[in-house]
């Protein structure tokens, strides 16, 4: 490994952990002036996207495939 690719990697690192330590001191700070609301919208905003998954994975990715393939089966218009 060469040290353009170790300064990379450590970069990378260092925002990961930034990042992680930014995110939960906002978190912690919601959290005491708040208090057990953040909890709740947070709860609200996880079973939002779960719900939003299973759309996509039943219904979504099906209608966007013949969505596409109709498309690719119709003639351009000219």
């Amino acid at each position: 490994m060469n040290d353009t690719q170790l300064r990379e990697r450590r970069t990378l690192i260092v925002t990961f952990v930034l990042a992680f330590l930014l995110g939960s001191g906002i978190f912690l700070g919601l959290l005491v002036l708040l208090g057990e609301f953040v909890i709740a919208v947070l709860a609200t905003l996880g079973i939002l996207f779960v719900l939003g998954l299973f759309y996509y994975f039943f219904w979504g990715r099906a209608l966007g495939e013949t969505g596409s393939m109709r498309r690719w089966e119709e003639p351009s218009p000219r």
